[in-house]
């Protein structure tokens, strides 16, 4: 088993794309209504969420949230401040302003913003998809949608839905 501390209510495991929930840490936290949707969407919508995003669609999320950031987006900085201060890197204003654009396309910044993104839904859950960053959002939602619907399909073939434009009424139970 892996060991985790006392302040992880949550963690996803990307060996096998498995996320965990630590209710008794959640608990002890003392973790609002807010919290853990922001756990949620952090472990969930971003971690599970990227992993199913077309490579196409992570660069362009990547350069949404280096567009917020030379932007001067208060909410993306501290997300991608908040990645780099737990990974132990230098924040990203560090980075030469020429250089800004690469960071994009280079997997090696790939973490960051994965991490940059999940701190984003931890620090915002209660507002994610508003203001500046509501398309990036969207686009993620949108490749969610996407999986599940083929998800059904592979269920249920003769399933109907448009696009990846799924919603709850498309799914009866």
């Amino acid at each position: 088993g892996q060991s985790h501390g006392d302040n992880v209510a949550a963690f996803f495991r990307h060996s096998d794309g498995k996320t965990f929930f630590i209710i008794d840490s959640m608990a002890n936290l003392k973790m609002d209504m807010l919290d853990v949707k922001g756990t949620i969407l952090h472990e969930i919508g971003v971690h599970f969420g990227r992993n199913i995003l077309t490579k196409t669609e992570w660069t362009n999320v990547k350069k949404a949230m280096l567009n917020l950031w030379t932007n001067g987006d208060p909410r993306i900085t501290k997300a991608l401040n908040t990645a780099m201060d737990v990974s132990g890197m230098d924040r990203v204003i560090a980075v030469p302003a020429d250089d800004i654009a690469l960071m994009a396309t280079d997997m090696h910044f790939d973490e960051i913003f994965d991490e940059g993104l999940a701190y984003f839904a931890t620090q915002n859950p209660q507002d994610i998809k508003t203001g500046p960053s509501k398309a990036l959002w969207q686009t993620i939602q949108q490749a969610v949608r996407r999986f599940f619907k083929n998800l059904l399909l592979s269920f249920n073939p003769s399933f109907k839905g448009k696009g990846a434009n799924i919603t709850s009424d498309d799914i009866a139970l």
